[in-house]
């Protein structure tokens, strides 16, 4: 597969949910197409459908129209078990409440992604010490969740995200738990990381600094996404 095929393609993804007896009408024809390698970033009022899509993309939430292809497959299509194995080898997930195994050391945390695959080979166990060592946690292995700051955690949570090897990395709201120092050394580590693995980033943020960094900035308004004119430089 070329890289000009290794792609997520959002191709008019509805969403509609209902409150009492009144749907409401989140996501109403949504399209959008990220090229490998390539960051997005998708800004939008609260409630707007931003984690809704992001979830979608994800395959952890079902559209009720439209369709969501990553490297020329429709995820929509697949059962659930392969659609979970897809999910796992291809797609790496940020959040901004971290969602560490509080049981599990830190290494155990980065290594989580490759048992779900049934690979803890040497190999990826070294991936994982190699990523924690890039992400500044070379130190703490073995140290509990409960022992380390929210960007350290977050740090974790990237690391268990890069893990397989991910084409599409998924932040939302990344930064969202952080003092502004942290969250800057953080986002710094989004982008670097990405690039270095040539990894797509879609980032859900309202901070239009970090916005403006990606290759590409989209605004989510009353159900549809335009491109972010009015934040073309960070403004």
């Amino acid at each position: 597969m070329s890289d000009s095929e290794k792609k997520l393609k959002v191709r008019r993804v509805a969403k509609i949910f209902v409150s009492g007896d009144s749907p409401i009408e989140v996501l109403r024809g949504v399209d959008m197409a990220v090229e490998r390698g390539v960051s997005v970033s998708i800004r939008g009022e609260s409630g707007s459908g931003k984690t809704t899509l992001l979830n979608i993309i994800a395959g952890l939430e079902t559209a009720d129209s439209g369709t969501v292809s990553l490297n020329g497959m429709d995820l929509q299509s697949l059962n659930e078990k392969k659609l979970a194995s897809v999910r796992c080898r291809q797609i790496g997930m940020v959040f901004q409440a971290y969602h560490l195994i509080p049981e599990l050391d830190v290494l155990e945390n980065v290594l989580m992604a490759a048992r779900i695959l049934g690979d803890l080979s040497e190999p990826n166990r070294r991936r994982a010490r190699e990523l924690l060592e890039r992400v500044g946690l070379g130190g703490r292995l073995h140290s509990s969740p409960t022992q380390l700051s929210g960007g350290e955690k977050q740090r974790v949570a990237l690391a268990r995200a890069l893990m397989n090897r991910p084409t599409l990395i998924l932040a939302d709201e990344p930064t969202g738990n952080l003092d502004e120092k942290t969250a800057h050394g953080v986002i710094d580590l989004i982008f670097e990381i990405c690039r270095e693995e040539n990894s797509s980033l879609v980032m859900v943020t309202h901070n239009p600094q970090y916005a403006a960094r990606t290759d590409r900035q989209l605004l989510l308004n009353n159900g549809l996404m335009t491109d972010d004119i009015k934040n073309p430089a960070g403004n």
